[in-house]
This record gives C-alpha cells, structure tokens and sequence, in this order.
C-alpha cells in the first residue's frame, strides 16, 4: 500500500465517519483539518524547491 492510497483511506474514512454519525464530526474535524494543513505546508514546500531547480536551470551553464 503506497503513501498516496493511504491518504484516500484516511480521508475517505473521515468523509465516511462524517456521513455516518454527525455526533462524530467535532472529533473529526480536528483531524480533518490537520491533514489538510499538512498538505498545504508540503505543497508550499515543493513549489519552494520548484522554483529553485527553474532557477538554477535559467542559469547559463558553464
């Protein structure tokens, strides 16, 4: 099981847990936050060394 599906399994068992039982979703939307600020954070991080490596391949090469 890579990383990738393992995400859809969690998120989908939260979007599962929130159609269930609304009591659930004050617990659950901690979490769901979480992850979402996680991949914000990694997605911000990635354009960062994007945007080196387009930088670093603009220079002319000696």
């Amino acid at each position: 099981m890579d990383l990738s599906s393992l995400k859809r399994f969690r998120f989908r068992s939260i979007l599962n847990l929130q159609s269930m039982d609304f009591t659930k979703l004050r617990f659950v939307k901690p979490i769901f936050y979480k992850i979402l600020d996680v991949g914000k954070k990694r997605r911000s991080v990635e354009v960062k060394l994007n945007r080196k490596k387009i930088e670093k391949s603009k220079l002319p090469e000696d």
